[in-house]
């Protein structure tokens, strides 16, 4: 058989194979496979494939996380929104102002103060980088050590 018709036969069987309507009838699809060991090796892995698929199941935890999780998060997004708002507001300020200065002042004067306002953004950013993703070590779960 040629590459292409084998190909139409697999997509037909694996479409009866999912439940939808195929390209050709069930009595083609056998025929073919009936004198194609190539295509019936393909259909065979993808049936087994299909069924360590199916075996595969997500674990559930009998034990609800979330309201033994989320008072800790909330607590630590409150206390770490407060510590991050005060660097920002002295950059609003010194923008705020600098952009005073740059604006009353003309020529290579206005241009460094533009130069100095854009050092102290990108150096605030840089002494302000966190990791958002950082996991705390020390939240466990009543009676049950996970470590």
């Amino acid at each position: 058989m040629n590459k292409q018709a084998c190909e139409e036969i697999q997509l037909a069987a694996m479409a009866l194979a999912d439940g939808e309507k195929a390209a050709m009838s069930p009595s083609e699809i056998e025929e073919h496979l009936a004198g194609c060991s190539e295509c019936r090796r393909e259909l065979e892995g993808m049936e087994v494939l299909r069924r360590l698929l199916e075996q595969q199941q997500r674990p559930e935890h009998a034990e609800k996380l979330w309201p033994v999780i989320a008072p800790k998060v909330s607590q630590s997004v409150r206390s770490s929104r407060a510590a991050a708002i005060w660097p920002y507001a002295l950059l609003v300020f010194v923008l705020l102002a600098g952009r005073g200065v740059a604006w009353a002042t003309d020529g290579i004067t206005g241009l460094s103060v533009r130069l100095l306002l854009v050092l102290f953004t990108v150096t605030l950013f840089w002494l302000r980088q966190e990791n958002p993703f950082v996991v705390n070590p020390e939240l466990k779960i009543e009676n049950q050590p996970y470590e």
